[in-house]
């Protein structure tokens, strides 16, 4: 993400969005009541249903609408923010909905912007500057090839293997163009400065790893082998909560977020100072007891996410916002979307 201008007396951003990891944070930034412009298209104003029936010509113009719903879908590439118009050559009053995606610039006009909004914005734009970690699960008869989005695991494709005869050559010929599928798919999306983990439970990856190198030594560069106890989406996130040292994805959020709930489950297993759920949280807030607070995006957006963000900043809590699209987010909301880890133990927490 990229900010193009910021006005703090008219309460705006001006954003550009540089991936699809820029839309799920706009989704945890943008709320109901925001307003929001961007360049969309309609139909001109006064078109009888006659002229529509007959799909009219839309015109490109900028509008401002007051967001009355958002919609994310994980991996989709767009974010939907429907509302009323507000401002705009025509149709003041009607419904529309701006499709946001990359290489969009979009603005976003807030009556107070929270401060854990504007640390979202600025997180995004560090963010924007790091690479995508490629993920490659292998062995003998499948592969799948994952990206590490900043919200959770994107599975790109999944490969079948070699092909097992019962001839010697035939086994060999088939896990040869097997090795060449999957190292095409991945010359499509690493660049010279492309973090890539290959993983999987037996010696498949290091054979793999050891020919495409040698034929893509640039792609390659930037490998990393971890062995596993499973293969597929399985062994991948097993990688991502074992860790993977040197890996300059120490910095994505999918794995600081992961450690925070192994974290967590392993203070609740050892009655540590730790809690879980809204009730619970909000005491310990009030008592200025909470070292950090735990809470999912979906919390945030359509929860008491906020209220709670907002006694965390009263009392000097840090904050994390975990995604509900990779397994510690799903962990995290299955406790009720809320935890925490407490400066002390409080009876009754």
């Amino acid at each position: 993400m990229q900010i193009l201008h910021k006005n703090h007396k008219l309460g705006l951003f001006k954003l550009y969005v540089d991936n699809d990891d820029d839309l799920w944070h706009l989704s945890n930034i943008i709320r109901p009541g925001d307003r929001v412009r961007g360049l969309t298209h309609r139909r001109e104003e006064g078109a009888k249903d006659t002229i529509r029936s007959h799909k009219a010509e839309k015109k490109t113009m900028t509008l401002t609408i007051k967001c009355e719903k958002i919609e994310f879908v994980e991996f989709s590439n767009r974010l939907r923010v429907l509302g009323v118009i507000t401002e705009g050559p025509q149709d003041h009053g009607c419904h529309h909905t701006l499709n946001i995606e990359s290489g969009y610039r979009v603005t976003v006009f807030k009556d107070q912007w929270k401060k854990h909004d504007i640390d979202t914005i600025q997180m995004a734009v560090v963010n924007a500057k790091k690479p995508t970690v490629v993920f490659l699960a292998i062995e003998d008869d499948n592969a799948v090839i994952a990206l590490l989005r900043q919200y959770g695991l994107e599975v790109i494709c999944d490969i079948k293997g070699a092909v097992c005869g019962k001839l010697y050559k035939q086994k060999n010929r088939g896990k040869k163009e097997f090795f060449a599928e999957v190292t095409e798919r991945l010359c499509q999306m690493l660049s010279d400065n492309t973090p890539l983990v290959i993983i999987g439970p037996g010696f498949t990856k290091d054979e793999f790893y050891r020919l495409a190198s040698r034929d893509h030594p640039d792609l390659f560069k930037s490998t990393y082998l971890k062995a596993t106890g499973q293969a597929g989406v399985a062994g991948i996130n097993e990688a991502l909560k074992l860790g993977i040292k040197n890996l300059y994805a120490t910095e994505a959020r999918v794995l600081k977020e992961t450690q925070l709930m192994d974290d967590l489950l392993t203070g609740i297993a050892t009655e540590a100072n730790v809690t879980y759920g809204e009730k619970y949280i909000k005491r310990g807030l009030e008592l200025s007891a909470v070292e950090k607070l735990l809470l999912t995006d979906r919390m945030v957006r359509d929860g008491n996410g906020e209220s709670l963000i907002e006694l965390a900043r009263e009392t000097g809590a840090n904050v994390a916002i975990v995604s509900t699209a990779h397994e510690a987010g799903k962990r995290l909301e299955a406790l009720g979307g809320t935890a925490a880890f407490l400066r002390f133990k409080i009876d009754g927490l």
